[in-house]
C-alpha cells in the first residue's frame, strides 16, 4: 500500500510537492485517489564483491 509512503515522500521531498496533487496534511484517503496513478519505487544500494572493481 503506497499511500502512507507518498504522504512520507511528501514530507521528506517538499520539492515533489508539485507533482503530487494531494496536500501533504490530507488524511490518508486522499493519497488513495492517488495511488494506483503514481509510480514508488524501492532504490537500494548495491556492493560490489569482494575483490572485484567497484568503480572508484
Amino acid at each position: 500500500m503506497p499511500r502512507p509512503i507518498l504522504r512520507r515522500y511528501l514530507q521528506c521531498a517538499p520539492g515533489a510537492r508539485p507533482h503530487v496533487p494531494v496536500d501533504v496534511r490530507a488524511p490518508l484517503e486522499e493519497f488513495e485517489r492517488i495511488a494506483e496513478h503514481t509510480p514508488v519505487f524501492r532504490i537500494t544500494a548495491e556492493r560490489a564483491a569482494a575483490g572485484t572493481d567497484s568503480g572508484e
